[in-house]
């Protein structure tokens, strides 16, 4: 079945603002039962600026004139406030935040909304009746259409821990400060969801398997659909029969394309500004061994009782350097 690509910014918003797929989505990864979800979309627009050619009034020289059309693409990283059911059956509060990239330099960016993500919170009423503040506990969820040399796994979960630093043993206590200061990951390498999936969340993100994408079209895949993820595969085929969604999808296409192209180019630049500053320092040095083997020169012939005049024809360094040298 044709779906839209959830690794483009349009799909993956469409598919995480229903809260119900959303919901069974980050419940699977986090391997917990969550009993409520708040979604805080995050949208940047960013606006694209074409240049078409579109022909004036008839007139004597039938001239052309061209035409900067606007454009707008939304980006969206997404933020949860959940309520999960802990393994002691407790509530427990939590933020969950999911952002996803098709591109290997993202760290910047990931830890920017990271910062602002331990700045929010949630206010209560103490039992005074005094309105506070108070944080909550961060897990955070990227989804990876790239590939981590290191990490073979399709999924990986990385865990806060705590050891004593001295004798570097385990502890298993934790207070507030520590659980708040701190949090959990869960990395999705999408590029590395097996083909024969062997387990149960594997096989329910078989969705956004970048292996079957259509040819041409990156932005559609031809998946098929089992138990487990076949609500994702029929929303997900809604918009893929839409032209306009389809437009979205292209023209988001042709922004990180133009992207990408002008990361190349400011990557070039800077190896090429890296290069000529190594062939500067390179220079600088050859030039301060010269100096410095000239001076040893010009040293070893005033010991000798050469004059200056003479000293100056042989080495090409003037009377006052060779002063200054004696």
């Amino acid at each position: 079945m044709r779906i839209v690509n959830p690794l483009y910014d349009t799909a993956f918003k469409y598919l995480m603002d229903n809260k119900k797929l959303a919901k069974k989505l980050i419940s699977a990864i986090i391997d917990k039962e969550i009993l409520s979800l708040e979604v805080f979309p995050q949208e940047t627009a960013i606006e694209l600026k074409r240049t078409k050619v579109k022909p004036k009034k008839e007139s004597k020289r039938k001239r052309k004139t061209e035409t900067t059309i606007s454009e707008y693409l939304s980006i969206y990283r997404l933020d949860f406030k959940a309520v999960v059911k802990t393994e002691d059956g407790k509530e427990q509060k939590i933020l969950i935040e999911v952002q996803k990239s098709r591109y290997p330099d993202p760290i910047e960016r990931f830890r920017q909304y990271l910062g602002a993500n331990y700045l929010r919170g949630e206010k209560y009423v103490d039992e005074k009746g005094v309105e506070k503040f108070r944080s909550l506990p961060i897990i955070s969820i990227y989804f990876l259409g790239y590939l981590m040399s290191e990490y073979q796994e399709p999924a990986i979960f990385v865990d806060n821990q705590v050891f004593n630093a001295v004798s570097k043993k385990k502890i298993d206590v934790k207070n507030e400060f520590v659980k708040l200061l701190t949090h959990q990951t869960y990395i999705i390498q999408v590029l590395r969801i097996p083909v024969r999936p062997n387990s149960r969340l594997m096989k329910l993100l078989t969705f956004f398997d970048q292996t079957h994408q259509v040819e041409g079209k990156d932005y559609i895949l031809n998946v098929e659909s089992n138990s487990l993820n076949k609500d994702f595969v029929f929303h997900l085929n809604i918009p893929a029969e839409s032209d306009e969604f389809g437009r979205k999808l292209q023209l988001e296409k042709e922004y990180t394309t133009e992207w990408e192209r002008i990361e190349r180019e400011l990557q070039e630049e800077r190896e090429i500004s890296q290069k000529q500053a190594q062939e500067l320092q390179l220079k600088d040095k050859e030039l301060q061994n010269q100096r410095s083997v000239i001076e040893n020169l010009v040293r070893t012939l005033l010991l000798s009782g050469k004059s200056k005049d003479e000293i100056s024809i042989l080495t090409g360094i003037s009377i006052s350097e060779i002063e200054k040298l004696s």
